[in-house]
C-alpha cells in the first residue's frame, strides 16, 4: 500500500529548511539604502562661511502592505491581525493576492481570487452561491481591514481592493465565532496623496461587457482631504443556454487629516447583483454523470437571484508617536435579497428516461450587520529588545428577516430537451417567515515576543461572549429558540525560529469555536464545536525578498459536534469528533525582474473519527487528496518584444466525490489550462487578451451528491480588457 504524503512531510520540512538556508546565504544580493551626504556651503559673496553642518542621511522607506503599483505577486507583510506583521513572523500558513496578480488572471471578484488560490475548494450549491472551503471545512470568517465582515463578500468586485489576505486554519483570536478552515481579510482600496486615475473596458465570451474606473487623490489644496471613487459594471450570460448576469459595484472614501496625528476615513460601497440562478444536475440512479452538453440547465427563464447590498464604515485613527497606534471603527451592512427558483431538489435519473420533478421556492430576506471594533498597537522596549501588542474589543449584530415559499413537485422537465420557457410562473402564497438576532462581543490580544535574534513567540487569547435567538411567525408564531456562549476562551501561541535572515521555520497552535442549537438532556444547548489545530512551517524569502515562498504540515481537530443522545431521545450530546491533516506549498512573487510566478500544492485528508453514521467516512469528500495551481507571467522590456507580456498556468485537482455510502458520484481528476498575452501600447495604455481553459476541457467543475447541485466547468472562453492609467 502507498505511504500517504504525509508520512514524509517532516523530512521534506527539514530538506526544504535545509535547502532554503543554503540559498539564502548563497545568495549575495543585499538591499541598499540611499546616502545623501550635506556637504558645508561655500564661502558667501563676503567672504564668510555658513556653520559647518553635520551629514545627513536620508532612507527611503516603502509602505510594503499596499500592492497597488508595485508589479508583484507577493507581499512580505499581511494586516489580517489588525496590524502589520511580517509574514514571516505570523506562525500559520497565509496567502496575499496582490492587485497585479488580479489583474493578470483576470480575477474579477473574490470568488475567483479564491478558485486561483491554493487549498481553497469551490462548495457552490446553486449558480449564485459563492461558498469555499480550506482544509476540509467551510470559509465563513470574512473580513475588511481585519474587522468582521458579512458572508456575502466573497461574491463583492475585486475592483474595491487593493489585495486579498487569506489565512488558513483556525481563526478566533480576531473574530471570534468562525470555522476551521481560515479566514479571508480583503484589504480596501484607501485614498491616495497624488491624483491617479486607472480605468479599463472589456469585452469577452458570451457577450459580456465590463468597465471600471479607479480614480483617488487630494480634494484640497492642504492635501488635508483625501478621496477615492472606484466602480465597475459587468453584464452578460454564461455557457448555459438562456443565462443572464449583470452586477455593478461603486465605492467611496473620504480621509481627513484632522492633525497630524489623527485621522478620520469615512466610505460606503454598494453593490447590486442581478443573477439568474440554477440548484446544478443530477446524475443517473447509478450514480454516474450526465452525458449531456454543457449548456444544459434545469429550471424556468423567470429563475432569478438578485442581492442589493449597501455597506458604511468610518475609522477614526490616533497615533500617539512612532510606536503606539488607536483605531476605532464601526460598519453598517444591509443586504435586501429576492430569490424565484424552480430547482432540483433531489432527483436522479436513467438514461432512458430523464424526466425528473423541480420544487418551487422564492424568497425575500433583509440582512443586516452592526460592527463596533477598538484596538491599540504598539511596540515596546524590554531586554535590550522591541515588541509588538495588539489589545482590543469588538462588538458584532446581525439581524434576519426572511418570507419565503417553498412547494414540492411543482414543474416535470426533461434533463435531455428542458424546456425552460413553458414553465408557468408562480402565484403561491409563502409557507414560512422566521427572523433570527445574533449578538457576539469580545476582548482579544496579542503580543509578539522577541526573546532572541532568532527567536520570537506569539501569544495571544480571546475571551467571546456569543447570544442568538430566532423563531418562526409563519405559519404560526412559535417560541423564541435561543443558544448562548459565556466567556469562550480562545489561545494561541506561535514560535518561530529564524535560520537565516532570509529563512524561518514555525510552530503554532490555534483553535476555532461554532456554536450548536441542538437541546442537551437537563436543558440548554450543548456545547460549541472547538477546531484545535497544530502547524508546523518553513517561510523564506529571496531575491531581496521579491520572492516568497512557505511550506506547511497541519493537523485539525473538531470535537464536540453534535451525536444523537443515546440515552435520551429527542436530545443531542457533544461526542462527535473529525479530522483534517495535510500539506501545503507555496511560492509568489518575481524570479527575475521580468518574471512573476505563483506555484500552490495541497494535499488533504479528512474523515470523521467519532460518529454514529458516519464513522471513518470523509468528511469533506468534496475536498481532493491532491490539487495545484499554476501561473507564470514574463514581460519582455526591450528588443523587438519590448512591452509584451505572456502568461499560462494551470489548475490541476485530483478526483472528488459526492453522494452517500450507498451511492457515490464520483468526479474524475482534471486540469485546465489559461493563458494570456498583453502588450503595453505606450505607458499608459495596455491591450490584454485572458483565455481560459485553453484545450475546451471537458469536466465537472464541482460534484455535490446524487440528486442536485453538480456542475460543469466553463468551456473555452475569452475576454478583451483595453486599460488606461494616468
Amino acid at each position: 500500500m502507498s505511504r500517504s504524503p504525509l508520512s514524509f512531510a517532516p523530512v521534506a520540512l527539514a530538506v526544504m529548511a535545509l535547502a532554503s538556508a543554503t540559498a539564502a546565504r548563497a545568495q549575495s544580493v543585499e538591499s541598499t539604502t540611499a546616502n545623501t551626504d550635506v556637504k558645508a556651503p561655500a564661502a558667501s559673496a563676503s567672504g564668510t562661511r555658513s556653520t559647518n553642518l553635520p551629514p545627513v542621511m536620508v532612507r527611503a522607506q516603502q509602505d510594503r502592505t499596499s500592492t497597488e503599483g508595485t508589479e508583484r505577486y507577493n507581499s512580505t507583510q499581511a494586516t489580517v491581525g489588525k496590524a502589520a506583521a511580517e509574514l514571516k513572523e505570523i506562525p500559520q500558513s497565509i496567502s496575499v493576492v496582490t492587485q497585479q496578480r488580479m489583474e493578470d488572471q483576470n480575477m474579477r471578484n473574490v470568488e475567483e481570487v479564491l478558485e486561483q488560490t491554493v487549498g481553497y475548494v469551490s462548495e457552490r450549491f446553486d449558480s449564485e452561491s459563492a461558498s469555499y472551503s480550506s482544509r476540509g471545512f467551510a470559509i465563513n470568517n470574512y473580513m475588511i481591514d481585519g474587522v468582521p465582515a458579512p458572508g456575502t463578500a466573497s461574491a463583492w468586485d475585486s475592483v474595491l481592493f487593493d489585495r486579498v489576505e487569506l489565512l488558513r486554519g483556525p481563526s478566533a483570536l480576531f473574530s471570534g465565532v468562525s470555522s476551521s478552515g481560515g479566514a479571508v481579510n480583503l484589504v480596501r482600496k484607501r485614498p491616495q496623496d497624488t491624483f491617479q486615475a486607472r480605468g479599463a473596458v472589456q469585452l469577452g465570451s458570451w457577450s459580456t461587457k465590463r468597465a471600471e474606473v479607479d480614480v483617488t487623490g487630494p480634494l484640497n489644496q492642504a492635501g488635508t482631504i483625501l478621496g477615492r471613487l472606484s466602480a465597475a459594471k459587468q453584464e452578460g450570460g454564461t455557457y448555459q443556454s438562456g443565462a443572464q448576469r449583470d452586477r455593478y459595484a461603486i465605492a467611496g472614501s473620504l480621509d481627513f487629516k484632522l492633525a497630524p496625528t489623527t485621522s478620520l476615513l469615512v466610505g460606503a460601497h454598494a453593490q447590486k447583483v442581478d443573477g439568474w440562478l440554477t440548484g446544478g444536475l443530477p446524475s443517473y440512479t447509478t450514480g454516474a454523470l450526465l452525458d449531456v452538453p454543457r449548456s444544459t440547465w434545469l429550471g424556468a427563464d423567470w429563475n432569478r437571484s438578485e442581492q442589493d447590498e449597501k455597506y458604511v464604515y468610518a475609522e477614526l485613527t490616533h497615533r500617539f508617536n512612532d510606536d503606539w497606534r488607536a483605531r476605532l471603527h464601526w460598519s453598517g451592512y444591509r443586504n435586501d435579497q429576492a430569490t424565484n427558483y424552480l430547482y432540483l431538489p433531489n432527483g436522479q435519473v436513467t438514461p432512458t428516461n430523464g424526466r425528473t420533478s423541480l420544487m418551487l421556492w422564492f424568497n425575500q430576506t433583509r440582512i443586516e450587520q452592526n460592527v463596533l471594533d477598538a484596538n491599540l498597537t504598539g511596540s515596546f522596549n524590554a531586554l535590550g529588545r522591541k515588541h509588538d501588542v495588539v489589545v482590543g474589543a469588538d462588538w458584532r449584530r446581525n439581524t434576519n428577516a426572511s418570507t419565503s415559499g417553498r412547494y414540492a413537485n411543482y414543474y416535470v422537465q426533461d434533463v435531455y430537451a428542458p424546456d425552460h420557457s413553458a414553465v408557468p410562473y408562480p402565484d403561491r402564497p409563502a409557507t414560512a417567515r422566521a427572523q433570527s438576532e445574533t449578538s457576539q462581543y469580545g476582548l482579544y490580544g496579542q503580543t509578539r515576543l522577541r526573546l532572541a535574534d532568532p527567536l520570537t513567540v506569539v501569544l495571544g487569547a480571546r475571551v467571546s461572549w456569543y447570544d442568538t435567538r430566532s423563531r418562526n411567525l409563519l405559519p404560526t408564531t412559535g417560541a423564541w429558540t435561543t443558544s448562548q456562549v459565556d466567556h469562550k476562551l480562545s489561545p494561541y501561541a506561535g514560535l518561530t525560529y529564524a535560520f537565516t535572515p532570509q529563512v524561518s521555520g514555525y510552530v503554532s497552535y490555534s483553535d476555532a469555536f461554532t456554536p450548536q442549537t441542538q437541546l442537551a438532556f437537563g436543558g440548554g444547548v450543548i456545547d460549541p464545536i472547538v477546531g484545535k489545530q497544530l502547524e508546523v512551517g518553513v517561510k523564506g524569502e529571496f531575491f531581496d525578498r521579491a520572492l516568497t515562498t512557505s511550506a506547511a504540515v497541519y493537523r485539525i481537530r473538531e470535537v464536540n459536534r453534535a451525536q444523537a443522545d443515546p440515552v435520551n431521545t429527542g436530545f443531542s450530546i457533544a461526542q462527535g469528533e473529525v479530522e483534517s491533516k495535510g500539506v501545503e506549498l507555496e511560492a509568489s512573487g518575481r524570479i527575475t525582474k521580468q518574471w512573476n510566478v505563483y506555484a500552490g500544492y495541497a494535499y488533504n485528508e479528512n474523515r470523521y473519527v467519532r460518529d454514529t453514521s458516519s464513522g471513518g467516512l470523509p468528511l469533506n469528500a468534496l475536498t481532493p487528496h491532491h490539487s495545484v495551481k499554476l501561473w507564470s507571467q514574463y514581460r519582455f522590456n526591450d528588443g523587438l518584444l519590448d512591452g509584451l507580456s505572456v502568461g499560462a498556468g494551470v489548475n490541476a485537482y485530483s478526483s472528488a466525490s459526492g453522494g452517500n455510502a450507498t451511492t457515490n458520484t464520483h468526479r474524475p481528476g482534471f486540469g485546465v489550462v489559461n493563458a494570456a498575452i498583453s502588450y503595453r501600447i505606450d505607458p499608459r495604455w495596455t491591450v490584454a487578451l485572458n483565455l481560459n481553459n485553453l484545450t475546451d476541457k471537458v469536466y465537472w467543475q464541482r460534484v455535490y451528491t446524487t440528486g442536485r447541485s453538480n456542475f460543469f466547468g466553463e468551456p473555452r472562453n475569452a475576454s478583451v480588457t483595453l486599460r488606461a492609467s494616468y
